[in-house]
């Protein structure tokens, strides 16, 4: 059966592959609400609490697949959960991809949540909290991070009606989420946290020490004799004082 113009234009627009997540996001989210919150079926309510959504019984009792699973749902109170997380992959996933292809894409994607997921899993450790983990976010702001140090210069619209630069959003957001946190709402914190840091590391090309010597440059920390300077992509460049040596 041929789709429907407006997701042919779609699919056309973001690529087969992010489009396919979306597809698939999208469609568990509405089965779920149909069978949970619609139907009221207590069996489909444990497959989704249980078996496809991240906690440490799961993970503790060998379901290690829901670190990979975990991120295809969202919270079953609406659709709003689902909607900024597709908004996400919409706007910064397509040039991700382009950049780094179909592995590439994956390899994050799967980084994000694992990543993601299990730091946010420690904090609920330390806080004796037993809360299943759901939501694609922690891959949405991966991207948006790698997104943020390739453009830091391109004008977004946060919240479609401020214009701010890409290299503020990743603060914005982080301070968006601690304060929602602290005003408490279930926002995982830090499992946007290690989003952030997946998406910071593949920007510097999956290279540890690159990703470290970019962290300490935006943190104004370089040593007043470094060899070289970090700039976008993990490559490096001659510094001024070699260049007049």
């Amino acid at each position: 059966m041929a789709l429907p113009e407006p997701l042919v234009r779609l699919r056309r627009a973001v690529g087969g592959d992010i489009f396919a997540l979306m597809v698939a996001c999208t469609t568990v989210h509405v089965a779920m609400l149909v069978a949970i919150n619609g139907l009221h079926s207590s069996t489909v309510a444990t497959v989704y609490d249980r078996w496809l959504a991240l906690s440490w019984d799961a993970l503790l009792s060998g379901r290690l697949w829901t670190l990979l699973t975990y991120p295809l749902l969202h919270d079953l109170d609406g659709i709003s959960h689902l909607l900024f997380n597709l908004l996400g992959l919409y706007f910064f996933a397509p040039q991700f991809f382009r950049t780094a292809g179909r592995r590439g894409f994956w390899r994050l994607a799967a980084s994000a949540a694992i990543a993601g997921g299990l730091l946010q899993l420690v904090w609920h450790l330390l806080v004796g909290h037993s809360h299943i983990l759901v939501g694609i976010s922690a891959v949405t702001m991966a991207l948006l991070t790698v997104f943020a140090l390739a453009n830091p210069t391109a004008e977004v619209y946060l919240f479609f009606a401020i214009r701010v630069p890409a290299r503020y959003l990743v603060p914005i957001v982080v301070a968006l989420d601690v304060l929602g946190a602290l005003s408490g709402s279930d926002v995982a914190v830090f499992g946007h946290l290690g989003g952030v840091a997946v998406g910071f590391l593949a920007a510097a090309g999956w290279k540890w020490q690159v990703a470290r010597l970019r962290l300490l440059a935006l943190l104004g920390k370089l040593p007043k004799r470094a060899p070289f300077e970090v700039i976008d992509g993990g490559r490096t460049k001659p510094s001024s004082r070699d260049k007049t040596n």
